[in-house]
């Protein structure tokens, strides 16, 4: 986690970043970010009500209206959330009083299993014996967990910290789990390799820059008789009264003078006989010093291992609202990625809303466990990218319709039409015909009627 949050610090990966998080998290003046559906919950409108206000309690808890797109990003990057669900021991029924962050490098679960030849473990055939979970908890510690600590060698020592119920704390993860199947990784971890190449490859390119792009001096010195040490001596004397001290930072990209360093623009000195006094040359830079090819492809490489659409990181593309047939592969995959994202963040609700109804009594486990399968999220979405989409799919449904009415009657009927074409539930028919119904009797939407055909 610790490697996640130092390759979110550079600016491709913070900007790739920034993307995933505005497309997940829309924040609306008109509409909430996120909203409960109850409408496939098969239950009675009460038990409705009463989910639609837990789970509003559960977005106060968080204070998701404020903090939504902190938090999500902080699921992003880290992989996984950690939250204290706090509640008063005193009167556990009243639900949840906080929910209280906890950085997941401080926390660890521990698991208890029983010892070979105790009383919890199970004999098998051939006097071996099945370890059993004893007890299960989580252990905190806000200057960091460091099991390594022990006198042996080799063997990791006693974790130390504050011990945690294990229902007090609701953990989600990103559902990623690394090849050897023991860790949960997260969505940055194969942007880790990338980043790198790319940090690599730019500062590499600006050292190639600054070493090749000047013109160099080449100083030929002529030494005549001197003995070979003190011609060296000469020698360098003549370096240190003429050499050059540019240095270049890779850190922080600063070019400066120091001494202390040896520099990429060094001049080249070389000790001559028989010349007639010293000479100077030049060596001539790159000519291909604006090749830029190599660091694009692996800002490419990079997008492609953030799934970001590498065609948003072009300053100079105009974002258009095309029809939905215009729109590119690459885009289509960034929203079902982002789609995936939320499937699992929605854990933090689900795992929070069951905590809080256990504690209030309002529902049972087994309740809950049939409950938890049709409960579902709408995210507040682009208000004029979703116009858009359902005025282009109103259209094409509306010109199929035209297309089929002549054939309504004999080859098909206005159920099918309503059902295959208009795509409306029963539901929807209901209402839509108590609607006609309804404004059938009022005056104003009365067919207006030409003069001369009152009849």
């Amino acid at each position: 986690m610790t490697k996640y949050r130092q390759i979110a610090l550079n600016h491709q990966v913070d900007s790739a970043i920034t993307d995933i998080c505005n497309e997940a998290i829309i924040i609306d003046d008109e509409r909430e970010i996120v909203e409960l559906d109850t409408e496939d919950i098969p239950f009675s409108v009460p038990v409705k009500e009463i989910l639609a206000q837990e789970f509003k309690e559960v977005l106060n808890l968080l204070e998701f209206k404020i903090r939504a797109y902190e938090i999500f990003t902080r699921f992003y990057v880290d992989g996984r959330l950690y939250y204290h669900a706090m509640i008063d021991p005193k009167n556990p029924k009243v639900g949840i009083q906080e929910m209280r962050y906890l950085d997941p490098r401080k926390i660890r679960k521990i698991k208890e299993m029983s010892k070979s030849g105790s009383p919890q473990a199970t004999n098998v055939q051939g006097g071996d014996s099945i370890q059993k979970l004893v007890n299960e908890y989580y252990i905190y510690n806000d200057k960091g967990l460091d099991n390594t600590s022990s006198s042996m060698p080799g063997v990791a020592g006693p974790v130390t910290g504050i011990k945690i119920a294990k229902d007090t704390v609701v953990h989600v993860t990103s559902g990623m789990i690394d090849a050897k199947q023991t860790l949960v990784i997260g969505w940055l971890h194969k942007a880790i390799r990338p980043t790198n190449l790319y940090a690599t490859i730019e500062n590499a390119m600006v050292i190639y820059r600054l070493a090749r792009a000047p013109e160099r001096r080449v100083f030929y010195v002529d030494i005549g008789n001197l003995p070979a040490v003190k011609a060296e001596q000469y020698v360098k004397n003549m370096m240190t009264q003429y050499k050059n001290k540019v240095v270049y930072d890779s850190d922080s990209g600063v070019v400066r003078d120091d001494r202390k360093f040896m520099t990429m623009l060094e001049d080249f000195w070389f000790p001559t006989r028989g010349e007639r006094g010293t000479k100077i040359d030049t060596l001539p830079g790159s000519v291909n010093t604006g090749v830029l090819e190599e660091v694009e492809y692996f800002k490419r490489e990079l997008y492609q291992a953030l799934n970001v659409p590498f065609s948003r990181n072009n300053p100079d593309q105009m974002y258009t609202y095309g029809a939905s047939a215009e729109i590119s592969r690459d885009e289509v995959k960034f929203g079902m990625f982002i789609d995936r994202i939320r499937l699992r963040f929605n854990d933090l609700f689900l795992k929070t809303m069951e905590r809080n109804l256990l504690l209030k009594g309002l529902v049972t486990p087994e309740e809950w466990d049939e409950l938890v399968h049709h409960i579902k999220f709408k995210y507040a979405r682009n208000t004029l990218l979703s116009e858009l989409k359902e005025s282009q799919l109103m259209t094409m449904r509306m010109q199929n319709l035209q297309l089929m009415m002549p054939f309504v009657g004999r080859y098909y009927s206005n159920e099918y039409i309503r059902r295959k074409v208009l795509f409306q539930t029963d539901d929807d028919m209901q209402a839509i015909d108590t609607q006609i119904y309804e404004e059938s009797k009022n005056p104003q939407y009365a067919v207006p009627v030409e003069p001369g055909n009152e009849s």
